[in-house]
C-alpha cells in the first residue's frame, strides 16, 4: 500500500492534471475514437511516480465522490496506481463502485498482463462482468482475453472467445498467437481454419503465427503449403519481409531446404534473419557444408552476420569437423568483441574445439571468457567427458563448485559419466549426496545415470534402492539402465525378471528392453520365454528395427533353432552387415548347423555386402573346431586383404594359431606367434603347447612354457601341457 497523506497532497497533483488544456482533452476523445492509446493511460503513466510517492489511502475520497471534479480523475489515478506497481490497489479502487470507462479496463488489462497476474486478471473480469462491458466492446474483451493467454489460462480464454458474438481479426489473432506461444500449434491451425469458414481477411500478423505453427513435417503437409498459398493470394509473399522469413524459416524448420531456398532466392530484401533461417535449417538438417556455402555468400553481399549466425555456423563446423573454418570464424568473433558480450558464443566455442577432439584450445577458449556461466563449464566437462578424459571432467566440476556457479542436471550427468568411465565409486557415492541434496534426484535423466554408476560398480543393491525409492515415477529409460547393468554383468535371470515387473506394471518396453531381454533367453537357451518377447516385439512395431531383428536371430540360433532365427531374418526390411553377422555367429555356435555358416556366407558377400571381422571370426571358429586349416588360413588371408578395409585383431591371430596347432603345424604356429602385430595371448601359446605335444617337440614346447609363465606363473594348463611333452617325448624314446 503506498504511503498515507494528506488530501492537500493529492490537490497538488490533480492541479497538475488540471493543466491540461482543453485541446489535448479532445486529443484524447479523438483517440478514443481511433482506437488508439487514451490520453488517460498517458496520464497515469506520466503521474504514476507522483502517485507513488505522495498519494495516501485515496480509496475514501474516490468512493464519496470527492475527487470527480475532473473528467478523468479517477481513471488517471486508477492508472497512476497500476502503472506504478500497486495493480491490486488500483483494482480496490475500483470495486468500492468507482466508475471506470472501458480504456481504463484496457490499461488495468495491460499492467496485469505485463505482470502475468491471474488473480487480478480475474478480478477485472468480475469488474467487467458486472458492468456488462465483456462482449459490448471489442477492445476490452480483446485484451481481456489476450491477459488470460499471457496469464497461460488458455482455458479461460477460448471459453470467453466463443461467448463473443462478433470477433475482429484481431480477437482470432490474440487467440492463434496465445496457443502458438504455448506449443499448441495444432489447436492454432484449427482456429485459422474456422477463420476462414468465417470469411475473414487475414493480416501479416496472423500469417506470421499460423506459419509459426507448422512447426513439423506433418502440419506442413495438411496445413503448411495451404497457407503458403493464402499468403501469395495476398501478395504478402512479395512485399513483407516478416511473412517471407516466417515462410524461409518454417519450410528450414521441417527439413524442407529445398522450399525454403526458393523462398529465400524469390524474396528480394533479404535480411539477416532469412539468412539466419536458411543457414539455421541446413545446420539442423544438413547437409552442414551447405550452412557454410551460404555463410560465405550472404558476407559476400554485404550482410553482417548476427550473434545467432554465428552459433549456427560454429556448430555447423562442429558437425562437419570444419575446424579451419572454425578458426577462422573464430578470429572474426574475437575481432567484433563478441565474446565480451556474449557468453553462449563463447560457450559454443569451448564446445566445438572439445568435439574435435582439441581440449587445449577448448580450455584456452573457457580460461578466456569473462563471464562463465554453467553452459560455458557444461560445454568444457562435457567435452572431457566425451573425450574419455574422465579425470580432468572431474577436475574441471571441483573448480565449478568453486566459484559461483551452481551445477544443473546436465553437468551432474555429465560428471556421474566421469566417475563411471574412472571407476571413482567414492566420488560417484559423495556426488550423489550432493544432488539428493539439491532435490535432483527424481530427475529422471539423473537417475539413470545413478543406476548405471552404480551398476558398473557392480553395486546392484544401491541401483536397486534408488530404483525403488521412485517406483511410482519409474520411467522405461530407468529400468533399462538397470537391466543393462544386469546383463552386461551376467545376471540373465534378473534380466527377465525385470522385463516381467516392467510388463505387470504396464510401462512400455523399448528397443533396448527387447535387445538385453532376448541375449538373456539365448545365453540361457529359454525358447519359450523368447517367443513371449518375440510376440511383444511384433506388438510393439520393433520387428524391422536392425539390432532387435539382429538379436532375435542370435537368441534363436543359441536357443537350438535356427529355422526361426531364418524366418525372422528373411523377414528383415533391411539386410546389412550387421543382421547378416548375426545369421552367421548365431549358426557357427550350433554344431549341426556349422556347415551351413559358408554357404550363408557367400550368400552376403553376393549381396554386395561387405563382411566384417564378426563375420571372418565366426568362420574362423567353425574351421577351427571343423580341422580346416587351409579353409582357415584362405578365410584369414581375406581379412587381411586391402579390398576389405579390415584389420585383423588379436582374435583372429589366435584362432589361427589354434587351427595350425591342432594340426601339428608347428612352424607355422611359431612363424604366426612371431609376426603378429600384437603380444601373443595365453591361448596363442596353449595352441603352441599342444602343437608341440602332437610332435613332441621338447624345445619348443618350453620355449612356449617360459612365454606362457611370463603371462601367468599359475597357469595350471602350461604345467600340465609340458608334462605331457615330456611323457610323450620319454615313451617314443622307449619305443
Amino acid at each position: 500500500m503506498p504511503p498515507t497523506h494528506s488530501v492537500e497532497s493529492l490537490s497538488l497533483v490533480l492541479n497538475k492534471v488540471k493543466t491540461l488544456t482543453p485541446a489535448l482533452i479532445r486529443l484524447h476523445i479523438f483517440k478514443q475514437r481511433c482506437g488508439q492509446r487514451t490520453l488517460t493511460e498517458q496520464l497515469g503513466e506520466s503521474i504514476s511516480p507522483a502517485l507513488s510517492n505522495t498519494l495516501g489511502d485515496i480509496t475514501p475520497l474516490v468512493g464519496s465522490g470527492k475527487l470527480l471534479s475532473f473528467p478523468g480523475c479517477n481513471s488517471t489515478i486508477i492508472l497512476g496506481y497500476a502503472h506504478s506497481g500497486h495493480l491490486h490497489h488500483a483494482l480496490e479502487l475500483c470495486e468500492v463502485n468507482v466508475a471506470t470507462d472501458g480504456w481504463t479496463f484496457i490499461g488495468l488489462l495491460k499492467a496485469c498482463a505485463k505482470l502475468k497476474d491471474l488473480d487480478a486478471c480475474q478480478r477485472i473480469d468480475a469488474l467487467l462482468d458486472r458492468q456488462g462491458l465483456f462482449g459490448k466492446n471489442v477492445y476490452v474483451s480483446g485484451s481481456l482475453i489476450h491477459t488470460y493467454v499471457r496469464c497461460g489460462c488458455l482455458t479461460k480464454a477460448q471459453e470467453l472467445f466463443e461467448r463473443i458474438p462478433i470477433r475482429n481479426i484481431v480477437l482470432w489473432t490474440v487467440m492463434i498467437s496465445g496457443l502458438v506461444n504455448y506449443g499448441l500449434h495444432k489447436e492454432a491451425l484449427l482456429y485459422y481454419k474456422q477463420m476462414q469458414e468465417h470469411g475473414m481477411c487475414m493480416d501479416v500478423t496472423t500469417f506470421i503465427c499460423v506459419l509459426k505453427a507448422c512447426a513439423s513435417i506433418e502440419t506442413i503437409i495438411n496445413d503448411g503449403y495451404g497457407i503458403h498459398t493464402d499468403v501469395i493470394g495476398r501478395g504478402f509473399d512479395h512485399v513483407n519481409d516478416s511473412v517471407c522469413n516466417c515462410l524461409i524459416d518454417m519450410y528450414a524448420k521441417c527439413g524442407l531446404l529445398s522450399e525454403a531456398q526458393v523462398v529465400f532466392e524469390n524474396h528480394t530484401s533479404r535480411d539477416v534473419v532469412s539468412w539466419n533461417a536458411l543457414i539455421g535449417g541446413y545446420v539442423e538438417h544438413g547437409p552442414q557444408e551447405k550452412a557454410l556455402h551460404f555463410f560465405e555468400r550472404m558476407q559476400g553481399e554485404g550482410i553482417f552476420p548476427s550473434v545467432i549466425t554465428y552459433v549456427c555456423i560454429l556448430k555447423a563446423c562442429s558437425g562437419i569437423g570444419a575446424i579451419n573454418e572454425a578458426q577462422a570464424i573464430h578470429i572474426n568473433i574475437i575481432q567484433k568483441g563478441i565474446l565480451e558480450i556474449d557468453a553462449f558464443v563463447g560457450s559454443i566455442l569451448v564446445d566445438l574445439y572439445a568435439k574435435c577432439a582439441l581440449l587445449e584450445e577448448s580450455q584456452k577458449v573457457f580460461e578466456a571468457l569473462l563471464f562463465k556461466d554453467i553452459v560455458s563449464w557444461n560445454a568444457l566437462i562435457s567435452g572431457y567427458v566425451n573425450q574419455r578424459k574422465g579425470e580432468e571432467a572431474i577436475h574441471y566440476f571441483e573448480q565449478m563448485q568453486c566459484t559461483n556457479v551452481t551445477p544443473d542436471v546436465i553437468t551432474f550427468i555429465c560428471v556421474l559419466k566421469a566417475c563411471t568411465m574412472t571407476g571413482a565409486m567414492e566420488k560417484g557415492c559423495v556426488i550423489h549426496a550432493q544432488i539428493s541434496s539439491k532435490g535432483l534426484e527424481s530427475e529422471v535423466m539423473i537417475q539413470t545415470s545413478l543406476i548405471d554408476m552404480y551398476c558398473r560398480f557392480g553395486l546392484f543393491h544401491k541401483a536397486e534402492e534408488l530404483l525403488f525409492k521412485y517406483w511410482g515415477q519409474r520411467t522405461v529409460i530407468c529400468l533399462n539402465a538397470l537391466i543393462t547393468g544386469y546383463e552386461v554383468h551376467g545376471h540373465q535371470k534378473k534380466v527377465l525378471m525385470c522385463f516381467k515387473q516392467l510388463l505387470h506394471d504396464s510401462i512400455l518396453p523399448d528397443e533396448v528392453t527387447f535387445i538385453c531381454s532376448l541375449k538373456a533367453c539365448g545365453s540361457l537357451g529359454r525358447i519359450v520365454e523368447g517367443q513371449k518377447i518375440h510376440a511383444q516385439v511384433i506388438s510393439r512395431g520393433f520387428e524391422n528395427d536392425l539390432l532387435v531383428g539382429s538379436t532375435l536371430v542370435v537368441m534363436y540360433t543359441k536357443c537350438g533353432s535356427p529355422a526361426d532365427a531364418q524366418v525372422v531374418f528373411s523377414k528383415l526390411s533391411v539386410r546389412n552387415v550387421v543382421s547378416w553377422t548375426a545369421l552367421i555367429a548365431g549358426h557357427s555356435q550350433l554344431l549341426g548347423a556349422r556347415d551351413s555358416i559358408f554357404h550363408l556366407f557367400d550368400s552376403m558377400v553376393g549381396e554386395g555386402i561387405q563382411p566384417d571381422l564378426v563375420a571372418f571370426l565366426s568362420l574362423l571358429s567353425v574351421c577351427n573346431h571343423l580341422g580346416l586349416v587351409e579353409k582357415g588360413q584362405a578365410y584369414f588371408f581375406a581379412v587381411c586383404d586391402d579390398g576389405h578395409s579390415l584389420i585383423p585383431m588379436l582374435e583372429h591371430f589366435t584362432c589361427v594359431v589354434d587351427i595350425l596347432g591342432r594340426a601339428g603345424h608347428v612352424d607355422e604356429v611359431v612363424s604366426m606367434i612371431q609376426n603378429m602385430p600384437f603380444h601373443p595371448n595365453t591361448m596363442s601359446w596353449h595352441s603352441l603347447l599342444g602343437a608341440c605335444q602332437e610332435s613332441c617337440n621338447t624345445k619348443l614346447g618350453e620355449y612356449a612354457f617360459e612365454n606362457t609363465l611370463v603371462l601367468d606363473k599359475s597357469d595350471f594348463v602350461a604345467y600340465v601341457s609340458l608334462f605331457n611333452i615330456y611323457a610323450k617325448h620319454l615313451q617314443a624314446q622307449d619305443m
